[in-house]
């Protein structure tokens, strides 16, 4: 019996094992099974999670676009993110059906929705303003319509700090419980008008609504600074069932754009902007620019780039940027060739300069390989004048002669030297596409362009083209004692509550481009081009010194115009100059291009009027009311200071901080009547009363009088008491402040000088 044992443990194990390998075989043909049946229905599956699984998605958080800022801080642009935002108004009770899952309790339930619409209504009515049926109205009847549309829109031209406070309303708040608030699209318009009108529109720039940088077409200081002014836009993680998006969690915080300071000058800007107008209009020009800087600092004060459309009208809008386009500058470039030798120890003001006109024309000399030409030839001093009248009287023959003589031989140093005064580098300046290097090559120059004749047409301003803007920083240089300063367009980035994120300097570029020689003789040769040369007749009775130098120059362009090209001479005319002389301020230049039509235009008759016309009203803007308040000490009361002015506010508070004053001023206006007796100071807020009311410009200086009249829709005829010059305060005007308009819109002016 012992034996049988073993034989039933035998058949046990077995048995055992067959149920085990049972087992793992029905199972593996459940596998098999399962994967044939998944293989079968994936169709189904995936209709399934799309309807039934959670997911997980990011979603964007819209930010504020930054702005660009004038000097004093006033807006020149905004362009913001309009939005429209809406309501589900859909009730929970209407979808409760079998088909629908339970994820449809985001929807609004009838109790929540008539609990609070009378709350939601206040909020929108406090925010929007009325509306004509009332918002309660409105909502409670897109909520009952048979067939309801699915989002009752609240508004189509929401602003970003909108949006953030309509998520704060009654029911609209409740974002984690319902889902009744959404943002349905946003119109994000990145070429609207700017706040100035045509004023620095070029500058200011655009781009294009495209969705890539490449396409967007960007120009200008918005083009530039896109990235900046954008901001960073934030993103969240949503969780959507059954297509309804419920936040989850913020993935990227949000940031605001940067704003962008600007060295811009408005007032400034709207002067050199009338000017440049006038001048171009009078001769029937195709394009121009005005530039104003500041000597010590670099500063443009004011940049305008004007073209002529197909109507005959001016605009920045439709212009390339003309300060910043290569161009060949004729004779305003004798003054860099020139100080080349100067420095060099070549010649000196005075050095004799033999003309040898050919005798049979009078006014042409053969030098080198070509023949110069001077359009004034020069009889004085019987034909051997000195440097300096020659520079004066802006004579090609003169001045190629005393190039030419002294580097015949070594033709590289001269253009060494034309490189050591910055001709051969780009300024960077912040203007997307716009900043182009000068066109100056020597003879050892790779693949250069120089040839025999390069050295009889350099010096008088040919074969080397540059930007006015450029130019202008070699005699910017030379207002502020050899020290040439990069041109500063933005100051500073910061963010909307004025935290400084980056400031820009003031930039050195050369701290000394000649000797101190050499700058006493230039400076002296400029001033002889305005009391005896070719600018002489635009400053008389100027009350403020000037130094520069004219140009003229012409050149063959062609243009595609229909499919059809086109090539006709265009004349450069131009002034490069600074005031005042003696000790001077602010730099200019203005270029006006024309193709030739009448005969014998030239940078003195048509430039010098627009800069004197800039020079006139900057200096009366600056220093009629700063002259009675700079010679008074810093401890001194400002009561004693005789003063009665209405001035704007930024510029009164410049004066106070110039002077030592330190006061107060009121800035919630941009103008303010300021007034002292001696013995008491007083200041109080100025505010225009809108349209078809004759604005008070009485104590205003003639600057900003005339800022104010064109602002309002009026011209003005200038009456001065004393020696008919065009500065000074408004003591009278007719007619009188807050009368009805007059039918031909006219105010008559009287200054007075000593106001």
């Amino acid at each position: 019996m012992s034996e049988k044992k073993p034989e039933k443990r035998d058949n046990s194990l077995a048995i055992r094992s067959f149920l085990i390998y049972l087992f793992f075989f029905l199972a593996g043909l459940g596998v098999i099974y399962r994967i044939v049946d998944l293989q079968l229905q994936e169709d189904d599956l995936r209709r399934l999670s799309e309807e039934k699984i959670k997911t997980l998605d990011v979603f964007p958080i819209p930010v504020e676009r930054g702005v660009i800022l004038a000097k004093n801080g006033d807006f020149l642009v905004q362009r913001s993110s309009k939005y429209i935002i809406a309501m589900d108004t859909n009730p929970q009770e209407k979808f409760k059906r079998k088909d629908m899952p339970d994820s449809i309790k985001f929807l609004l339930p009838d109790s929540v929705f008539y609990a609070n619409v009378a709350l939601l209504a206040d909020s929108i009515t406090a925010l929007f303003g009325e509306s004509d049926p009332s918002w309660e109205q409105q909502l409670r009847e897109a909520r009952e319509r048979e067939n309801p549309n699915r989002y009752f829109v609240i508004s189509s031209q929401a602003s970003i700090a909108d949006y953030m406070r309509v998520q704060k309303f009654p029911i609209l708040r409740e974002r984690g419980k319902y889902n009744a608030l959404r943002r349905l699209e946003e119109n994000l318009d990145y070429m609207p008008p700017p706040l100035h009108g045509d004023l620095a529109h070029r500058t200011i720039g655009w781009i294009k609504k495209d969705t890539t940088l490449e396409d967007r077409n960007p120009v200008g200081l918005e083009g530039y600074f896109d990235t900046t002014l954008a901001g960073i836009e934030g993103r969240v993680l949503r969780k959507t069932i059954s297509k309804i998006p419920i936040n989850v969690a913020i993935e990227k915080e949000p940031r605001d754009g940067y704003n962008v300071t600007t060295t811009l000058d408005m007032t400034m800007q709207y002067i050199a902007d009338k000017a440049l107008r006038n001048g171009l209009s009078s001769c029937e020009a195709d394009e121009g620019c005005a530039i104003v800087m500041d000597v010590k600092t670099g500063d443009i004060l004011a940049i305008v780039n004007l073209k002529r459309t197909n109507a005959g009208e001016y605009s920045e809008r439709e212009s390339v940027n003309v300060a910043l386009t290569n161009y060949e500058p004729g004779s305003t470039f004798k003054t860099a060739g020139l100080m080349v030798a100067l420095d060099e120890g070549k010649v000196t003001p005075d050095t004799p300069i033999k003309l040898d006109y050919d005798k049979r024309t009078g006014r042409t000399a053969k030098i080198g390989y070509r023949e110069v030409r001077d359009d004034y030839p020069i009889t004085k001093y019987d034909q051997i004048p000195p440097l300096w009248y020659i520079f004066a009287k802006s004579s090609n023959v003169g001045s190629v002669r005393a190039i030419y003589h002294n580097y015949d031989s070594n033709p590289q140093q001269f253009i060494n030297g034309l490189y050591k005064l910055g001709f051969n580098e780009t300024l960077h300046f912040p203007v997307f596409g716009d900043d182009k290097k000068p066109l100056l090559q020597g003879p050892d120059y790779p693949e250069t362009m120089w040839s025999r004749t390069s050295l009889s047409t350099i010096p008088m301003g040919y074969e080397v083209t540059v930007a006015p803007l450029h130019l202008l920083t070699f005699y910017n240089a030379i207002a502020n004692n050899g020290c040439m300063v990069k041109p500063r367009l933005v100051t500073k980035i910061s963010t909307k509550d004025d935290k400084t994120i980056l400031e820009y300097g003031v930039d050195t570029l050369n701290p000394q481009i000649c000797s101190p020689q050499t700058l006493r003789y230039m400076s002296s040769m400029l001033d002889s081009v305005v009391t005896c040369g070719t600018a002489q007749t635009g400053f008389i009775n100027a009350p403020y010194t000037v130094a520069g130098k004219t140009g003229t120059s012409k050149g063959k362009v062609t243009i595609k115009k229909n499919g059809v090209e086109e090539t006709f001479t265009m004349y450069n005319l131009s002034f490069y100059g600074y005031f005042p002389a003696d000790n001077p301020k602010y730099s200019c230049v203005i270029l006006v291009r024309k193709r030739q039509e009448k005969s014998g235009l030239t940078g003195g008759k048509i430039a010098v009027p627009i800069f004197r016309e800039i020079a006139d009203k900057i200096y009366a803007m600056t220093y009629d009311f700063m002259s009675d308040a700079k010679g008074f000490a810093p401890d001194a009361n400002p009561a004693s200071v005789p003063m009665s002015a209405k001035v704007r506010s930024a510029a009164l508070k410049t004066i106070f901080n110039v002077t030592n004053f330190n006061i107060a001023v009121p800035l919630t206006s941009n103008w303010v009547n300021v007034h002292s007796n001696g013995q008491n100071l007083s200041m109080e807020e100025v505010a225009f009363l809108g349209s078809y009311v004759v604005p008070d410009v009485k104590n205003m200086s003639l600057t900003d009088a005339i800022y104010i009249l064109e602002r309002a829709g009026m011209t003005a005829e200038i009456k001065t008491t004393a020696d008919k010059k065009n500065y000074g305060r408004v003591k009278k005007q007719t007619p009188e402040p807050n009368a009805p308009f007059p039918r031909n819109r006219k105010m008559i002016l009287e200054l007075d000088i000593e106001s």
